[in-house]
């Protein structure tokens, strides 16, 4: 899925929210609950969308900034050397000489994304709950997707963790599902040259196979719908129980392969 010239490309991006609103109404009868809200004052309290026939609520929350460009990320890098006991040598090391992070400076860095994601997260399921309430489907299912938009700071596997942890805390939960995709972000994968996108599914309960044929399907025509907006068709897809998210990395640009 990628576009360019000479030696090198970029994928084409979308613009997630008005694309994934586009797409609700041709999957499953889904529909937009703002046009089903006969108090549009309510709407920031909602989530998204509703799938009737499935009886399923959707919050979409895109991670539009990229931690590493925000104008507070530097002093933030600089406070975690300075806090963990590490010197101005050390900092400049990580950022001009490639090496590495320390352990303990990385586990504050992280720990500032954790509470940024538990916001996320908590927000997604209150509007899901207040759907359920406001439409009168309080039995229906929950669902939280989650796009990275922007955000090249951190890896998969450390979102996606976040993200899992930040859901088992919650208190009153109800999200049954949670989806991790990267409509706008693409990863390398080990033995291949194309870009990949994710779409990373976690349930509540891995038995639930009626919830899990939905979500699969969702990100199965998602996909195919992206593909048909972008005029950029998958060159490959894998779909597997458990991808191994940890062995993918992000990347700003590929090299085509002559």
């Amino acid at each position: 899925m990628m576009t360019g010239t000479q030696n090198r490309w970029r994928p084409k991006h979308i613009d997630i929210e008005p694309s994934f609103n586009a797409f609700v109404i041709t999957f499953r009868g889904g529909r937009l609950i703002r046009d089903l809200m006969p108090d549009l004052s309510k709407m920031g309290l909602n989530a998204d969308y509703l799938f009737p026939k499935d009886n399923t609520i959707v919050e979409l929350k895109c991670l539009v900034k990229d931690p590493l460009e925000e104008t507070d990320w530097p002093s933030r890098v600089s406070r975690a050397f300075r806090s963990s006991g590490h010197s101005l040598g050390d900092l400049m090391g990580c950022l001009f000489r490639g090496e590495a992070i320390p352990d303990r400076v990385r586990e504050k860095l992280v720990h500032w994304l954790r509470e940024a994601l538990r916001g996320v997260v908590k927000t997604g399921n209150r509007q899901v709950r207040q759907s359920k309430r406001d439409l009168g489907r309080v039995d229906a299912k929950g669902i939280l997707l989650i796009a990275n938009d922007n955000n090249y700071g951190f890896t998969p596997a450390v979102l996606v963790g976040l993200i899992g942890d930040a859901a088992a805390r919650l208190e009153d939960n109800h999200l049954n599902a949670i989806v991790y995709f990267t409509p706008n972000v693409f990863h390398r994968k080990e033995g291949s040259d194309v870009a990949w996108v994710l779409w990373e599914p976690r349930y509540r309960d891995d038995m639930d196979d009626q919830l899990s044929d939905f979500v699969n399907d969702l990100g199965r025509k998602w996909n195919d719908y992206t593909a048909a907006i972008t005029g950029d068709p998958f060159v490959d897809r894998e779909e597997v129980v458990s991808s191994n998210v940890s062995k993918m990395q992000v990347v700003r640009r590929f090299r085509r392969r002559n």
